[in-house]
């Protein structure tokens, strides 16, 4: 599916001030118990969908946070980087 395809839905709705995109490693995923019980939760299917949501990172308006560093400090986390849309 292309970029365009996906984003047509939000074709006229206002732009949000900031997205909160959370980035799960695939090795991450696997670890898991019960990955892999549904149909796209596959190592292949998911670097693809990783691929993709890491290009929209770049948006001015996304913020991308690393499950890895967000264990303990998720709020901390999510704080600092809002705080130049604040």
């Amino acid at each position: 599916m292309s970029a365009d395809f996906c984003a047509h839905p939000e074709v006229g709705l206002p732009r949000p001030d900031v997205v909160y995109y959370i980035d799960v490693d695939v090795a991450e995923q696997i670890m898991r118990g019960s990955f892999g019980n549904e149909r796209y939760e596959n190592k292949e299917f998911q670097n693809k969908v990783r691929a993709k949501f890491d290009s929209y990172g770049k948006l001015s308006n996304w913020k991308v946070c690393m499950t890895r560093y967000l264990c303990l400090h998720f709020s901390l986390v999510l704080a600092l980087i809002s705080q130049p849309n604040i």
